[in-house]
């Protein structure tokens, strides 16, 4: 393989996973676990394009870009968390939070259930998504 995409943090913001801090390698928060994850990627094959792709807005389950979780976090800090850690590793970040098109004002078009994209909602991250793939 040449290529390995990391896309996540939705379910660990929904399942109230602590931030942490970029600097400590603790497996027990976000940015620990996301960080021990890319470095083993990045030893096991160092010559992999590795992108980061952040999560899409959501109103599911009782969360969404307004709530706060209980480890004191909204979902826009695990959106910049994984930008903090792309820009650490010099590692490309398809920001599909911010880029897609998707929004709270679209959930209801674009998504199954406020979380799941459809298939339009796939078309529609897929044209910017495919754009980012062809750039890196």
């Amino acid at each position: 393989y040449d290529l390995c995409i990391i896309a996540g943090g939705t379910n660990d913001f929904k399942l109230d996973v602590p931030l942490g801090n970029i600097t400590v390698m603790d497996d027990t928060t976000f940015y620990g676990a996301y960080r021990k994850m890319v470095e083993h990627i990045l030893t096991e094959k160092t010559t992999i394009r590795l992108g980061l792709f952040t999560p899409l807005h959501r109103n599911n389950g009782g969360y969404s870009v307004t709530t706060v979780n209980k480890a004191g976090h909204k979902l826009i800090d695990y959106v910049n968390a994984i930008k903090s850690i792309g820009e650490m590793y010099s590692l490309p970040v398809c920001d599909v939070y911010a880029n897609s098109g998707i929004n709270a004002f679209n959930l209801s078009v674009y998504t199954m259930d406020g979380l799941h994209p459809n298939d339009k909602g796939y078309a529609r991250m897929g044209e910017y998504c495919a754009a980012f793939l062809e750039s890196i």
